[in-house]
């Protein structure tokens, strides 16, 4: 007696499949640094592969998966903040400091600033005198 392989009907859920797969793609390259372009080559053999097995649901379903998760994990290398300082991500949990130009002007900005909240909560009408 022979066992058939129970395949999990997901004719209805290609979209979530597919939505996963992107997903999971995004979480290996960001565990695994993978080269963009080996992914951007193995996500156009997988679509070469979806054209190819059009008529084939099941290795359709795998090309689609496997296309997904290739080009998940393109879309995020390609995009990846990793080595960017200008990204908001390489400024968190590092400390605050001024450019170097204004490391000097530090005090009499602060002195302004200052000057300027007690002309402001005094009500002084005249708050450009306070700025000189």
């Amino acid at each position: 007696m022979q066992r058939k392989m129970a395949w999990p009907d997901l004719r209805g859920l290609a979209l979530v499949v597919g939505t996963t797969a992107w997903l999971a793609g995004i979480l290996l390259d960001a565990w695994v640094f993978l080269p963009s372009q080996a992914l951007l080559i193995g996500s156009i053999v997988a679509l070469l592969c979806i054209l190819a097995l059009w008529r084939n649901s099941r290795g359709r379903l795998i090309a689609l998966i496997a296309f997904c998760l290739l080009f998940g994990a393109w879309r995020y290398a390609t995009v990846s903040p990793v080595g960017d300082h200008t990204a908001i991500s390489a400024w968190i949990g590092a400390s605050a400091q001024p450019p170097a130009h204004y490391r000097g002007k530090q005090r009499e900005h602060r002195q302004r600033c200052n000057l300027a909240r007690r002309a402001w909560t005094t009500g002084s009408t005249d708050a450009r005198q306070h700025h000189r």
